[in-house]
């Protein structure tokens, strides 16, 4: 029998931003991952992942399920404590989605490009997925 892939999945944001589209982007963007691979084990953490306390709890998760690819997708802006946090505690590789934006949304893709040069200095593989 063939071995599935598990690839863990985590929607983000800052505490500060409204969580209107975050937990919109939790709920389809999870439930697109899981039909769009159906040759993997995807696992979703069961929350919208915004302080370092939902970090660690989902890494915790993460790492008990034997995660070998994360996807993270970015709700609102997220800052880098969030993606160094998963690269350093899980050591896989990471996809850094971020879904299009409309024009008032703007401010998210800039924390995904703060996070993508912040993940040079993890060591980690990554790839940013837009």
């Amino acid at each position: 029998m063939k071995k599935k892939l598990n690839v863990g999945v985590v929607v983000t944001l800052s505490g500060r931003w409204p969580r209107e589209l975050p937990e919109k982007r939790f709920k389809e963007y999870g439930e697109w991952t899981i039909n769009a691979f159906p040759e993997c084990n995807v696992v979703r953490f069961d929350r919208v992942v915004c302080t370092k306390e939902d970090m660690e709890e989902c890494i915790d998760s993460f790492k008990k399920q034997e995660i070998e690819l994360l996807i993270m997708v970015y709700g609102a802006f997220t800052g880098d404590d969030i993606c160094c946090g998963f690269a350093d505690a899980l050591s896989v590789p990471i996809i850094l989605w971020a879904p299009r934006e409309t024009v008032c949304e703007r401010i998210m893709l800039c924390g995904n490009e703060w996070s993508k040069s912040d993940a040079y200095s993890c060591t980690t593989s990554y790839c940013i997925w837009k």
